[in-house]
């Protein structure tokens, strides 16, 4: 049982690493490069990352399965981001009128 978690988790989190991968060049080539590129991916490689570190058949590896919800761009900052440009957004509209 135990080859078979460790077999899922680091398929799991081989996913998430290319999934965060590609959400970070979506990043960069949008918004610091300026090239137009599709849209990331919402929280596919921090979920996969995190259930990776769940299934991880060692003791105290659920004390760090949030860290890829916060590495992954399509996760945690972009919903963290995407809130800021609203009541900025929100702000700018109120003043002008």
């Amino acid at each position: 049982m135990g080859n078979i978690m460790w077999g899922f988790s680091i398929i799991l989190l081989l996913f998430s690493l290319y999934m965060i991968g590609m959400n970070w060049a979506v990043f960069v080539n949008n918004h610091i490069l300026k090239k137009k590129w599709a849209s990331a991916v919402p929280f596919v490689g921090g979920i996969a990352g995190s259930l990776g570190l769940l299934l991880l058949p060692v003791s105290e590896n659920w004390k760090y399965a949030w860290i890829p919800l916060l590495v992954d761009w399509g996760s945690i900052p972009v919903v963290f981001i995407s809130l800021i440009c609203c009541v900025c957004r929100r702000d700018h509209q109120e003043r002008s009128q």
